[in-house]
């Protein structure tokens, strides 16, 4: 039965999660559940490098086999998601590994960036930006995660909707009741200059 939420702490399973191939094969399969030969399609790519893909990401807890469907009268086992979302909270970082999270974070980070100046922000030194956000965020999530732990039997069953309204709450608590993040909060703003 797929949880609502799984949270994921193994290095080695959130590096799975993070490839490019296996993030979009999530994303689509947030959608609805797919055979092997949809999944090709939709990512113009051969069905033995999606299942290869797939494979790994059922090892790690990502998918599952969860029913079968019929191409040309020949069965296909369709996968799904273990869990609506997965959220990433490393014990802790192998520093002979190459991947860490804040690698990671500051990737997705650059997305918001980027999506920031898209809406009109304009930055005088972007790098710095970057690195003020990829901060601010890992120190949201961090506290925000452990305040999740703390209670995942609570949040078994949310739907989506009430499930990131209630991460908003906590993330909003975090910035309004730290003077730490507060101070961080107003140095970011700082930063961001609305185009007019």
């Amino acid at each position: 039965m797929r949880k609502e939420v799984k949270i994921i702490r193994d290095m080695k399973s959130i590096k799975v999660c993070v490839e490019e191939t296996r993030s979009k094969i999530l994303s689509l399969l947030m959608v609805k559940d797919m055979s092997i030969s949809q999944l090709a399609k939709a990512l113009d790519r051969d069905q033995s490098t999606i299942y290869r893909h797939l494979k790994k990401l059922q090892d790690a807890g990502y998918v599952e086999i969860c029913g079968e469907r019929k191409e040309h009268h020949i069965p296909e086992k369709l996968y799904g998601r273990t869990a609506s979302f997965f959220l990433l909270s490393p014990s802790d970082d192998d520093p002979n590994d190459g991947f860490t999270m804040e690698k990671w974070q500051k990737k997705h980070t650059e997305k918001v960036v980027r999506i920031l100046k898209n809406i009109g922000y304009e930055f005088d030194d972007p790098e710095l930006v970057l690195d003020e956000l990829a901060s601010f965020f890992g120190s949201l999530s961090e506290r925000a995660n452990e305040k999740f732990e703390a209670a995942q039997h609570k949040i078994e069953g949310l739907d989506p909707v009430t499930y990131f309204r209630l991460r908003l709450i906590i993330f909003l608590d975090a910035i309004m009741n730290d003077d730490e993040f507060e101070e961080d909060y107003e140095r970011i703003v700082e930063l961001l200059k609305e185009d007019n």
